[in-house]
């Protein structure tokens, strides 16, 4: 794409989150927590108690990982289920690296463009930023249900096999293991729950995977998976 018709994208872009925010501060949101549930499609602003205040449907657009500077879009993360991200967008790179948040807000642009997103909305973590697409953004209504934290253990499992297959293939997994495995044991949506311990545990463990050999990586990585799977069989 020419200079130009990136800027042009950006200044779109720019005005659909700034009526974004005039929206959300409309419907009461600001200042309240968020919550996105993948699987589901959807999207909460909500109070401390869990109402709902504002909703939205979803998907993940792709994500930008702090540690190497590189974008993954959805449909080539397999640790993302299909039907939590859009499908593939013809001319758009799926990996980038070496590239900034700056590259990544652009990316996310391009691909909310192609796929028709009303918004975008970046969901910031220690690790990574996840770039979603919002639309239908409006009040909650009487009968939208709260958010629920979901057991972790599908999502993991999805995961660990994408690594394990990035693995098998000759990548080098450093960054996605201490990524994914800081993300697992910082999870703040499920503290205080029962579901917090063993998600720590198991995401210390991976991200302490960063420097080991190859076949450390390998075995761990497989008895990790081992793990997530008995959980999920609870």
């Amino acid at each position: 794409m020419t200079r130009e018709s990136d800027e042009a994208l950006q200044a779109r872009w720019a005005e659909r989150q700034e009526r974004l925010q005039g929206l959300v501060a409309d419907l009461g949101g600001v200042g309240l927590q968020f919550r996105a549930d993948l699987a589901k499609g959807r999207f909460w602003w909500q109070r401390e108690d869990g109402r709902p205040v504002v909703v939205a449907s979803t998907r993940f657009l792709l994500s930008y990982a702090n540690s190497n500077h590189s974008i993954l879009c959805g449909w080539e993360n397999g640790g993302m289920p299909p039907s939590a991200t859009v499908p593939e967008v013809p001319g758009i790179a799926a990996r980038v690296s070496d590239c900034t948040e700056a590259d990544a807000w652009l990316h996310a642009m391009r691909v909310a463009e192609a796929v028709g997103a009303h918004y975008l909305y970046r969901a910031p973590s220690a690790q990574s930023s996840a770039f979603l697409g919002l639309w239908d953004v409006r009040a909650a209504r009487e009968g939208d249900e709260p958010f629920a934290a979901a057991a972790p253990w599908p999502y993991v499992r999805r995961v660990l096999a994408s690594i394990a297959s990035e693995l098998d293939e000759g990548r080098d997994v450093s960054a996605l293991v201490r990524g994914y495995g800081r993300t697992f044991a910082d999870d703040y949506i499920r503290r205080g729950t029962s579901l917090e311990a063993p998600l720590r545990s198991l995401g210390d463990r991976l991200a302490a995977l960063e420097k080991a050999p190859r076949d450390a990586q390998r075995d761990t990585l497989a008895a990790l998976l081992g793990e997530a799977e008995r959980h999920d069989a609870q």
